[in-house]
């Protein structure tokens, strides 16, 4: 709560949800803040006030104005393992999976991708493979929100060829290579 004075200003939102490929990847859940005022204020002036002191404190609470990965990799196949074992992405043989929380995976003509939208500081390793021998170009990108449009990245570039024998592995922690 800020603000000054006696009156009082209740702010609420059932929350917000972020989809990505139509998949739910981030849900806020319910927020209610609230905020003081002088009561001898208009209504306009109240709002205007109020306004700002609000807008910081949903910001500070929501995840998903943390940083997150963008991972490409065209043409090769591209996945994430986290510390914990799950998968996210094509490894050589089997099934695209979108196990790791607050992921997506996508594929659409020989270009695929991950989000993971809230990396928390973990440990990944990123695989590239192919079933035949390919030039691969992989991008790994650590995004940081700067406010309501603006960002800063750091960009991670490797180029090389992968094969069924020559896979290539690379670990990804808070957004530098380990």
């Amino acid at each position: 709560m800020g603000g000054v004075g006696s009156g009082l200003v209740r702010w609420h939102t059932a929350g917000f949800s972020e989809l990505l490929a139509g998949k739910e990847v981030y849900n806020s859940g319910p927020f209610t803040f609230y905020a003081r005022f002088d009561p001898s204020m208009t209504y306009q002036r109240a709002i205007k006030t109020v306004e700002p002191l609000l807008h910081v404190e949903l910001s500070h609470n929501l995840d998903s104005m943390r940083w997150f990965y963008a991972i490409q990799d065209p043409p090769a196949n591209v996945a994430v393992v986290d510390s914990a074992g799950r998968v996210t992405g094509q490894l050589a043989h089997g099934p695209a999976r979108e196990q790791i929380p607050g992921s997506v995976y996508f594929a659409h003509k020989g270009f695929s991708g991950i989000l993971l939208m809230r990396p928390n500081g973990q440990r990944y390793e990123v695989r590239i493979t192919d079933d035949h021998r390919s030039r691969f170009k992989l991008s790994m990108v650590k995004v940081v929100p700067q406010g309501t449009l603006a960002h800063r990245t750091r960009d991670i570039r490797k180029v090389g060829v992968v094969g069924v024998h020559h896979p290539r592995t690379y670990c990804l922690l808070n957004g530098k290579l380990c």
